[in-house]
Parts: structure tokens; C-alpha cells; sequence
């Protein structure tokens, strides 16, 4: 599971990036660089916080939408479909518990960047 995999950063990242939305006083989850946060996570996460990731990168990512209708996985949706795709889906009762993994990850992801760091502590650049 360390070794790099192209659809499934795109995959992990789009999910993150759906729960994150767009916060108004900290920089877009878009503009930050999640590479290297995933490359540590790979490499230092607890094996139960990877796997129940990486399910929730399959199912909420892959699986569901195709299972809903979407005909296509989360990256190729737009922001608004991925949007509405993760309010839908919060209402599942399994999808429910995966969107809660998935936003601990993701805040990880987010506040690992220095620039949204600094910006949460108020520190100018």
C-alpha cells in the first residue's frame, strides 16, 4: 500500500477535497499540495486510520458513485457534483461512518500544509 499510485491519489484527493469544501478564512484545499501529506501517511499512519482510509477511498470514491448513477469516479465529477454526491451520501449509514474517517484525514491533510498553518494561527507570510 506505500507504493505511489497515480488513480489512487486522485482518487484520496478528491474525496478530501469534497469534504473539505471552501473554507472562507484559510486558504482553498485545492491550492494546497497533498503529495507529500500522502506519502507520510502511507509511511506513518496507524494501519487501522490506512485501511479504513483506503476503504473509504474505494467505496466513496469508486464504488458508490458508480452505484448512484454518477458514471464516474470522484475526480472526474465537478466541484458542485462531488458537492452534492457528499451530502447525499451522508445520509448512508455505512458511507455515514466513512465520510467521519475521511474528514480526520482530511483535516490531517489540510492543516500539514505550513502555509494553511500559519494562516489558522493568524501568522503573515
Amino acid at each position: 500500500m506505500n507504493a505511489w499510485n497515480p488513480t489512487r491519489d486522485a482518487l484520496r484527493t478528491a474525496l478530501v477535497l469534497a469534504v473539505l469544501g471552501e473554507p472562507t478564512r484559510l486558504p482553498a484545499p485545492a491550492s494546497v499540495d497533498l503529495q507529500r501529506f500522502w506519502h507520510q501517511f502511507d509511511a506513518t499512519a496507524p494501519a487501522h486510520l490506512r485501511w479504513g482510509f483506503e476503504a473509504a477511498t474505494v467505496l466513496l470514491g469508486a464504488v458508490l458513485p458508480a452505484l448512484l448513477g454518477h458514471g464516474r469516479t470522484l475526480p472526474h465529477m465537478t466541484a458542485a457534483a462531488r458537492d452534492a454526491y457528499i451530502h447525499r451520501v451522508a445520509g448512508l449509514p455505512v458511507a455515514a461512518d466513512l465520510i467521519q474517517i475521511v474528514k480526520v484525514v482530511a483535516a490531517l491533510g489540510y492543516f500539514a500544509d505550513e502555509g494553511v498553518e500559519d494562516a489558522a494561527r493568524g501568522v503573515s507570510p
